[in-house]
């Protein structure tokens, strides 16, 4: 698997190995240094301890001092020195307490020092107390007792048995801290060896990797240049046809530009005559409908006279019917004239004057009966104009209808021209738009076959380098090989 590799992988793991065993020498040399460090610390709380436990057998000699001298030369001054010393064991003693942890066998041998200490103590308070009352034979006889010298003696016993112990103790510390120490400077040296050997073999071998692989690649450099050669000189000539190509697009790119100029332009006055039709479309549609509502109002009119001429017809046969009536009555008003003119002949001279007047209601009676004669002549005239006028009302009526039918179909197509003259406008202002669109791209075609140009001009120049640098690089292989 390393054998696949690149050059990058192999440099990194050649670097990261030493560098990963450097960091577990390190380690390792930390971990140990923590344990010596340890081991140092608990050597000096042990020397700590030992020199309280030596404060503490200093405050017993001075307090067995202080008591001698006291009973001796009875000076107030050892009584300051007892209790100083009181003062200073009772500290030590509790300093030792706090400040260290005991096992329990040396617990036990502090109470039991503290227990010895404190017989001593209330032995000396009781012969003190006897001095200064003046029994100083009691106080000899307490003095030359051996309690006193036992409890010194077993204090001292106890007292060198712990600080015994607490040497022991800083040696055995003493002997793990140096061989703690010695496996520290084993294993650097192990580890110091061990980073030399890899370094080298790693060395060896990405050298030897390295060397292979460069001697394979300027094989390969080697033969390759010579047909990257004949293949730039080929695409060299491939892009110099390119140039030629593109120079005649651009040009045939030019002139489609232009043209879709002119189609646009020609697409534009299209939609502004098709908006002027719209217009008068729009406007006839208008006209036809107001004609439309003007034959409607027409309409209306001409039945409103349809049905006045009938009612007049109806009036006139009402007036025909009172002329007969009337002329019935001038005919009876004529018969009884008559008659009353022969009753007054017959009546002689008392009759004259009712002849007189049966005469003239005779005459007012053909008078009457011309009259309705006349009126039923202009009844029967009127009668005859009113039925022409009803039926030519009729006849205008039918026109009216017909004329309404044929403005709204009129005004059906004008609306039908006006959709159809919008759905040219809306084709028009899109061809024009898409006209226009057209003449953009071509424009960006344009531009683009420009820079297209360029680059092929620019591929050509770099062929051209490519072609130089390709023999210099022919000759760098060949130096390359020569090195290697």
């Amino acid at each position: 698997m390393l054998k696949t590799w690149k050059f990058r992988q192999q440099i990194l793991f050649g670097y990261a190995l030493p560098i990963m065993a450097l960091f577990g020498a390190s380690g390792f040399g930390w971990v140990t240094a923590q344990q010596i460090l340890q081991t140092f610390a608990v050597i000096e709380e042990a020397e700590a301890l030992l020199d309280q436990s030596n404060a503490l057998e200093i405050a017993n000699m001075e307090m067995v001092k202080a008591t001698r001298g006291y009973l001796i030369s009875r000076d107030s001054s050892y009584l300051d020195e007892y209790r100083q010393a009181n003062r200073d064991f009772d500290i030590t003693l509790q300093k030792i307490r706090n400040d260290f942890d005991l096992p329990n066998v040396q617990r036990d041998r502090l109470q039991q020092i503290e227990q010895y200490t404190r017989e001593y103590q209330q032995l000396a308070d009781q012969m003190m107390v006897l001095l200064q009352s003046g029994q100083v034979e009691e106080v000899t006889r307490l003095f030359n007792l051996d309690s006193g010298r036992q409890l010194i003696n077993q204090f001292t016993q106890l007292d060198r048995e712990f600080d015994a112990e607490i040497r022991e103790l800083v040696l055995v510390y003493q002997g793990e801290a140096a061989a703690v120490l010695n496996l520290l400077i084993v294993g650097l040296l192990i580890s110091a060896f061990v980073l030399g050997t890899v370094a080298v073999a790693l060395a060896l071998w990405i050298t030897g990797n390295v060397t292979r692989t460069i001697q394979q690649a300027t094989q390969a450099i080697a033969a390759s240049s010579h047909e990257i050669a004949t293949t730039t000189e080929q695409q060299e000539r491939t892009a110099s046809q390119q140039v030629a190509s593109v120079n005649e697009t651009t040009t045939t790119m030019d002139e489609l530009g232009a043209s879709s100029q002119q189609s646009a332009h020609q697409a534009e006055q299209a939609t502004l005559a098709a908006e002027d039709v719209r217009s008068l479309a729009d406007q006839g549609n208008q006209s036809a409908d107001q004609t439309l509502r003007e034959m409607q109002a027409l309409r209306e009119q001409v039945g409103a006279i349809a049905t006045q001429i009938s009612k007049l017809n109806e009036k006139a046969n009402q007036i025909g019917s009172i002329s007969q009536l009337v002329s019935n009555i001038a005919n009876q008003t004529n018969l009884l004239a008559l008659n009353a003119a022969v009753e007054a002949v017959r009546a002689g001279e008392q009759g004259k004057g009712f002849t007189v007047v049966a005469s003239e209601i005779r005459k007012l009676a053909d008078q009457s009966k011309q009259s309705a004669s006349q009126i039923n002549t202009l009844v029967a005239d009127i009668q005859t104009a009113a039925n022409s006028t009803v039926i030519v009302t009729h006849t205008g009526t039918q026109t009216v209808e017909s004329s309404i039918t044929i403005t709204q179909a009129t005004a059906n197509k004008f609306v039908q021209v006006a959709a159809a003259i919008n759905q040219i406008v809306m084709n028009n202002q899109q061809i024009s738009l898409n006209v226009k669109q057209q003449a953009i791209a071509t424009q960006q075609v344009a531009e683009a076959m420009l820079t297209l140009n360029q680059g092929a001009q620019e591929t050509a120049a770099g062929i051209r380098q490519t072609r130089v640098g390709t023999q210099q690089l022919n000759q760098a292989a060949l130096d390359l090989q020569a090195l290697v």
